[in-house]
């Protein structure tokens, strides 16, 4: 089987994770790929930050506490700024019922992933929304 070629993506991402080890592993593969990322640990944070960055994607976490990433994700889709409404934003779960896929995609989210997730299926998932801005 031939290796995959991880091309650099050198993106702006926002990860959204209160679990302080899937921040450190999640970060530590999205700079492999030459991304900046910055971090939020929960839904507030994550509003307020994509009010004052730029991000080409913003990697949301379902379950955490204060505010939970579907209530992120609606208050961010209703921002008035487009720039921040339209940011591709990719849930990140670890329940893959069809009930959860769909709160995630009612709340706003343009996709999801399943925690844990293999390096390929990440890299592809960013690779496919980032490329949608350009």
């Amino acid at each position: 089987m031939k290796p995959i070629d991880f091309t650099p993506l050198n993106y702006n991402i926002l990860l959204v994770e209160d679990n302080k080890t899937n921040q450190i592993l999640t970060k530590t593969r999205l700079e492999m790929w030459n991304c900046k990322v910055d971090i939020a640990e929960n839904g507030i944070e994550a509003i307020e930050k994509t009010q004052n960055n730029l991000y080409n994607v913003v990697l949301m976490d379902v379950e955490m506490p204060v505010m939970n990433g579907c209530d992120a994700t609606k208050i961010i889709r209703n921002n008035i700024s487009t720039a921040v409404s339209k940011i591709p934003i990719i849930g990140m779960s670890g329940h893959d019922s069809i009930d959860e896929i769909k709160k995630m995609k009612d709340a706003g989210m343009d996709d999801c992933i399943i925690k844990p997730f293999k390096t390929e299926a990440f890299y592809n998932i960013l690779l496919k929304y980032a490329l949608k801005q350009l």
